[in-house]
C-alpha cells in the first residue's frame, strides 16, 4: 500500500529524476528510509496490536516505541498532504483557504472532481492529485478532528 501511495503522488524513488551528478536522486535514500521505517511501523503492528483475535495485549513495548510509531506515521502523512497541496496549487490554483475547508461532500467520485468552497464549477483532477486529495481527506475524517489543518 505504501508504495502505490508513492507512485499515485510520484513519490517513489524510481520515479524521481536524478541527480544533477547523475547518481540516484537526491531524496532517494531520505524517502527509502521513511519507507522501511512505516514498514517496520506497521509490522510492529501486527505483531503486537490488539488485532488479529488477540484476547489479551502483548507486552514488550514501551512509550518509545509509541512515540516512533506516532513519529513515523506523522512524517509519512506530511508528505503526503504536502505533496497534495502542491499538486492542487500548482494544477488548479486553489488557495489554502480552500484546501482547508475541503470535506468528502465537496467530491464527485465518479468524475474525479470537486468543488473547491466559494466557486461554481467542478474541477477535474488528474489520478496523481485526486489520489492523493482522497487519502488526505479520508485521513482527516478518521482522526476524529475539526482542526482543518491535519
Amino acid at each position: 500500500m505504501i508504495k502505490q501511495a508513492q507512485q499515485a503522488l510520484h513519490l517513489h524513488p524510481a520515479a524521481l529524476p536524478p541527480a544533477r551528478d547523475g547518481a540516484s536522486p537526491d531524496n532517494a535514500d531520505s524517502i527509502n528510509a521513511l519507507t522501511s521505517a512505516a514498514i517496520g511501523v506497521a509490522e510492529l503492528r501486527n505483531r503486537y496490536g490488539t488485532g488479529h483475535g488477540r484476547l489479551v495485549a502483548p507486552t514488550g513495548l514501551g512509550p518509545r516505541h509509541a512515540r516512533f510509531a506516532v513519529g513515523t506515521a506523522s512524517t509519512w502523512c506530511e508528505l503526503r498532504h504536502e505533496a497534495f497541496i502542491g499538486l492542487a496549487a500548482l494544477l488548479h490554483a486553489a488557495t489554502t483557504t480552500e484546501l482547508c475547508l475541503l470535506t468528502l461532500d465537496d467530491l464527485t467520485p465518479a468524475r474525479r472532481a470537486v468543488r473547491f468552497p466559494g466557486r461554481s464549477a467542478d474541477l477535474a483532477f488528474d489520478t496523481a492529485t485526486w489520489n492523493a486529495l482522497t487519502g488526505c481527506l479520508s485521513h482527516r475524517a478518521s482522526s476524529g478532528t475539526d482542526n482543518p489543518h491535519s
